[in-house]
């Protein structure tokens, strides 16, 4: 998110050489932090388990899940970047259709795997790496035929670019980790109160807060290369104009899940 934002500013200045070099370091960013989860993710996946509540009763049905998501989770980190830059870039039908991709076959084979194969949790991971995966390629592929400015460049790496992109990141890394804390304190508290069946109710409820959370966040990564180009191209009047429509969109959401939640209850 911080460097799709930096590379819309790019964009809408029409300095697609340093909009890349945005990208290039982004890029490289991502392999290197993805390299770090994957290596510790694997190295201490019993005690990560632990740490999130696993016990005797789920602690065979959290490790080949827990082991197949973080090995992934650079495919799954990529999967984002490439989303979040074609819709800089201008390209939101294309995300869109990826997104569709990987999540029916996501879910087509989470009930393959899961219930006609019987492979369990591993089966649920692996079918959500292949959904992702799915996903991804539909994206890079879309890439590669338009030949978008969306490609790395080693002779574009720039070290100094890396700390803006963290800081103009910051704040959505802060708002994604305090909802994982939130529900990871609480599914906690649940475990110890009313035990694994208590953690599951809880994780039910929390789903529906998820929708709400991410109806949000998707108001907010709309509007965001939209804001970002208009302020890049020094109009803005247009970055006011575009800011008020996603936070009347949030507030109307926002009405519409309360409403619903109290209704459905």
């Amino acid at each position: 998110m911080g460097g799709g934002a930096l590379y819309s500013i790019e964009t809408g200045k029409k300095n697609t050489a340093q909009a890349n070099k945005v990208f290039t370091a982004s890029f490289f960013l991502l392999i290197a932090i993805g390299a770090i989860i994957v290596i510790f993710g694997n190295i201490f996946t019993a005690p990560l388990a632990n740490f999130l509540g696993a016990d005797e009763n789920n602690i065979s049905y959290v490790m080949p899940y827990l082991r197949c998501i973080v090995s992934f989770a650079p495919f799954f980190m990529f999967d984002i970047f490439i989303m979040c830059y074609l819709k800089n870039d201008g390209h939101p039908n294309i995300t869109m259709a990826a997104t569709i991709t990987g999540t029916s076959i996501n879910i087509v084979l989470d009930c393959l795997f899961a219930f006609v194969f019987k492979w369990g949790m591993f089966g649920a991971a692996i079918a959500t790496c292949i959904g992702s995966f799915c996903g991804k390629s539909v994206n890079f592929t879309y890439v590669l035929v338009k030949k978008l400015n969306l490609i790395p460049k080693i002779k574009n790496i720039s070290f100094r670019l890396m700390p803006r992109i963290l800081k103009s990141g910051f704040s959505v890394f802060i708002l994604k980790c305090s909802s994982a804390i939130v529900t990871l304190v609480f599914i906690m508290q649940a475990t110890n109160f009313y035990g694994t069946i208590g953690a599951s109710i809880y994780t039910v409820i929390m789903n529906w807060t998820l929708i709400r959370f991410n109806m949000l966040m998707g108001i907010a990564q709309s509007v965001q290369p939209l804001v970002s180009v208009s302020y890049g191209e020094g109009n803005y009047k247009k970055v006011s104009t575009f800011r008020k429509y996603a936070m009347i969109s949030a507030l109307i959401s926002g009405v519409l899940f309360l409403i619903i939640g109290y209704s459905c209850t």
